[in-house]
């Protein structure tokens, strides 16, 4: 085997390879047959089956240990996110605006799915015309049919967490947004909105 090619193991323990140009069909038949499946986004061949330690083998033509396990390895998260964590994104530029956003998957060490959601408004009072402060429920809420944020929000959007906000253990709490803003856990505060009329 003289491609040249990377071996990792990815953040769910899975072995993954990654060939530097695409390989020969002998190549791929027997990564298929070795139980490796095409991840097209991370461009790679990747089986929780074979050991890194044993690729070399399996592409030299030698027989190796499969793993028919299901069980995969527990993933560590590095956060203190659960799903059903709502999250809040404060934007505006003179005017202060909220979206809100619930997390409905926890994916590896550091990634989240997250879909846009409108929480039912639990208290509100006004202040002045043209702003008001608002308390919404972490538990009552509707999925927004169309985001201003998320291309498909039925589908949700994978976000990586974010070290700049943490709790009292020291847990990331904040999730990278868009446009440098970061979106942050809620806990059911009362926030300010001003608009223009």
């Amino acid at each position: 085997m003289t491609q040249n090619y990377e071996v990792r193991t990815n953040q769910w323990g899975a072995t993954d390879i990654h060939f530097n140009e695409r390989p020969s069909k002998q190549v791929i038949d027997l990564l298929k047959s070795n139980g490796f499946r095409w991840f097209g986004k991370t461009e790679s061949w990747s089986s929780f089956k074979v050991k890194p330690e044993d690729v070399e083998k399996l592409l030299n033509g030698e027989q190796v240990e499969i793993t028919t396990s299901n069980v995969k390895k527990e993933v560590i998260r590095e956060h203190g996110l659960k799903v059903g964590d709502i999250l809040e994104l404060m934007f505006g530029y003179d005017e202060t605006h909220y979206s809100f956003f619930i997390i409905t998957e926890l994916i590896g060490k550091k990634s989240v799915r997250i879909k846009e959601v409108y929480p039912k408004v639990i208290d509100s009072r006004a202040n002045g015309d043209m702003a008001e402060y608002n308390k919404y429920s972490t538990t009552e809420y509707e999925i927004i049919p169309s985001s201003i944020w998320i291309d498909d929000n039925e589908k949700g959007a994978v976000k990586q967490v974010s070290d700049f906000y943490k709790d009292e253990n020291g847990k990331a709490i904040a999730v990278k947004g868009w446009h440098h803003h970061t979106l942050t856990l809620y806990k059911g505060g009362e926030r300010y909105e001003s608009w223009y009329a």
